[in-house]
């Protein structure tokens, strides 16, 4: 998948295709809410009963979010790799951390997906024969989940604010993209410990397009002057 020593005119078109996955990522999660405001599915009523019914009557919703979460997870990963492999010669020290907290925060995060993506079957196998198995299994999964997804943005953050900063440094980046990107490390890095996780969504959307962007325009300026 990635470049050999030599053809690094390749890592800007694969960090570009990771991250627009990453900026589509958030808006396909809008599907699954949208489709259970649709059909009235609230999923966090604070009555466990009825939210395990929720799960049962609408485990594709669930499944879906899930998935999000794991191609959210993997196009960070691919960007971190990347990107680390661009300007590793640049910031020989930042871009291991930075490209080492991306990688494993995609990791975190797609471990979390994989909480929704079988909560429906895994609710319903325990559901037939033991209700309060069941509701501790939905708890257990929805906390686990919870903690991972937390714990993987906020290395998401470090990994943004990281590449932002070495990317401004190197002239990479525009110094308007880092500075979005600073704000969008600052905002998931304190997420973990304030209620600001959502609004940095949008932020995530715009951040991860406008990179993927100025990648795709490098690699077409590196494959022109080769000709």
């Amino acid at each position: 998948m990635f470049p050999r020593e030599g053809k690094a005119e390749d890592a800007p078109r694969i960090g570009a295709i990771a991250a627009f996955g990453m900026a589509a990522s958030p808006v396909f999660i809008a599907i699954p809410m949208l489709g259970a405001a649709a059909v009235g599915v609230q999923p966090r009523t604070g009555d466990l009963d009825s939210e395990i019914a929720s799960i049962l009557a609408q485990p594709i919703l669930y499944g879906t979010a899930g998935l999000v979460f794991v191609i959210l997870g993997a196009s960070l990963i691919i960007l971190a790799l990347a990107l680390h492999y661009r300007l590793r010669r640049v910031a020989p020290v930042a871009m291991p951390i930075g490209a080492a907290a991306g990688v494993i925060g995609g990791a975190l995060i797609i471990l979390a997906g994989f909480g929704p993506a079988t909560l429906a079957a895994d609710v319903a196998r325990i559901e037939g024969q033991d209700h309060q198995a069941a509701v501790a299994a939905y708890v257990t999964n929805g906390l686990v989940s919870t903690r991972l997804s937390w714990n993987g943005m906020v290395m998401f953050g470090a990994f943004a604010l990281i590449v932002s900063i070495v990317g401004a440094r190197v002239g990479l980046l525009p110094r308007l993209l880092s500075y979005l990107g600073i704000l969008l490390g600052i905002m998931l890095i304190v997420g973990y410990l304030l209620p600001v996780w959502f609004a940095s969504i949008p932020i995530i959307v715009v951040w991860s397009a406008w990179l993927g962007i100025v990648l795709f325009r490098a690699e077409s300026r590196v494959a022109r002057s080769a000709t």
